[in-house]
């Protein structure tokens, strides 16, 4: 009896459908996004670690302004008063920096230095060579042809 319930343990592991890597990371606790306030009458200035390549809202009551000629590290955010929204922003190198906006009248903050580690992702994939290359070459040195 154990030897049979052994092989159905073992048939169902091997059998039973299970969760890919990107499901399983799909079905964990998403990363709460960072809310930065912004009103009407001044501007929240956002400095990010490379320069700027791209920055989107997701509503018309925020605007979000930076240099589209020549890439520069900070851009500038207002908006009227209406619903939350969100921001994106992509750099040059690629990382993608997400945030939840608000409008809030009185403004505690004005100036965001966001670092790197806030990044939620790169839209190019950083991957690692995973094929090491030995060289051919041997490294040969004049005593070993020495008579």
């Amino acid at each position: 009896m154990k030897t049979f319930i052994l092989i159905l343990i073992g048939f169902v592991y091997t059998f039973a459908p299970r969760l890919c890597l990107a499901q399983a990371t799909a079905q964990q606790q998403p990363i709460p996004l960072d809310t930065i306030y912004a009103n009407d009458t001044k501007n929240v200035a956002l400095f990010f670690p490379e320069p700027i390549r791209q920055g989107i809202t997701g509503s018309d009551n925020f605007v979000f302004t930076y240099n589209r000629e020549e890439e520069q590290y900070f851009g500038l955010l207002q908006a009227k008063p209406g619903k939350e929204s969100n921001l994106l922003v992509v750099n040059r190198n690629g990382s993608i920096f997400s945030y939840i906006v608000r409008y809030k009248k009185q403004l505690s903050k004005l100036n965001y230095f966001i670092p790197l580690s806030k990044s939620i992702g790169n839209e190019r994939p950083i991957l690692k060579d995973s094929i090491l290359v030995k060289s051919s070459e041997e490294f040969v040195d004049n005593s070993t042809y020495y008579y």
